[in-house]
């Protein structure tokens, strides 16, 4: 089925943005071409309530969109900035010239041994494996594991405050457009 905008009343950004949040991806494909159309077509036939419910998006939008959809287009736009920041932290983080994870145990780990970086106990070298496992690096001593801790608590900070940066952005806009304007490219 196909479906024809001008792409005036909404962008085709946003118009895919809504529809991926709406029907999910792969159900349509989205074609802007130079006379300022946006062509939806999708992949199985929408019934009567869908078109009307594709032509209703158009329409709000359009209008300047409500609440409603500005609030749903914030909320999908949190979540993206949200599963970004998670894969970046996923990745880990640099030492060394060597990669070192950063998931939920391996900040525990970090946490638990930098505390104790003075006690009597702790035996150095401590040895801490990479983030494919298939090396490690010796931290000699207090100031070593210390320098290795702010390094990756700084790593974290740094996708987490970017996060927060764009979320702020996405909380301040009023429209729509504003919304799609905010850009994760971290």
């Amino acid at each position: 089925m196909i479906h024809t905008y001008d792409s005036s009343d909404i962008s085709p950004r946003t118009l895919w943005g809504t529809l991926d949040a709406r029907y999910g991806s792969g159900k349509f494909a989205l074609k802007y071409d130079a006379g300022s159309k946006t062509v939806v077509t999708f992949k199985a036939a929408l019934d009567a309530a869908g078109a009307l419910e594709l032509d209703a998006i158009v329409s709000d939008h359009k209008a300047g969109g409500d609440a409603r959809a500005v609030a749903e287009a914030k909320t999908t736009a949190v979540a993206a900035i949200d599963n970004r920041t998670s894969d970046l932290i996923a990745g880990g983080f640099t030492y060394a010239g060597l990669q070192f994870s950063l998931s939920a145990n391996a900040q525990m780990k970090m946490v638990g041994t930098h505390a104790v970086r003075d006690d009597a106990n702790l035996t150095y070298p401590v040895k801490w494996n990479t983030l494919d496992d298939a090396d490690a690096h010796e931290l000699a001593d207090s100031a070593a594991l210390h320098a290795f801790y702010l390094t990756g608590l700084g790593a974290m900070r740094a996708h987490i405050d970017g996060g927060t940066v764009l979320k702020d952005a996405v909380r301040a806009a009023a429209t729509i457009d504003e919304v799609a304007a905010v850009v994760d490219a971290r």
